[in-house]
């Protein structure tokens, strides 16, 4: 699944109708993957021994202010990235 994602606390997580509209996906031993059940778009992943739920961040409601931890594959970056 490739998108933003942001760790968000289990306790802190609410999704509203959640039953009503997401589709779960076991996609490994660990992971579950959720789904809107209506258009397929992704809304979060969670593995088995992580802290947080991870969610699609345009999907937070309210000011989110994820912390920027650092750039990955750099050296295969597209030449139009100005990373620092």
């Amino acid at each position: 699944m490739h998108g933003a994602f942001v760790g968000v606390a289990r306790d802190a997580l609410t999704i509203s109708d959640a039953k009503k509209v997401l589709t779960s996906y076991k996609s490994s031993r660990n992971t579950v993957r959720q789904f809107c059940g209506r258009c397929g778009s992704p809304i979060s992943w969670d593995r088995k021994g992580y802290e947080n739920i991870y969610v699609c961040l345009g999907l937070i409601d309210g000011a989110a202010k994820p912390a920027k931890t650092k750039n990955i594959h750099t050296k295969d970056k597209g030449a139009y990235y100005a990373i620092d």
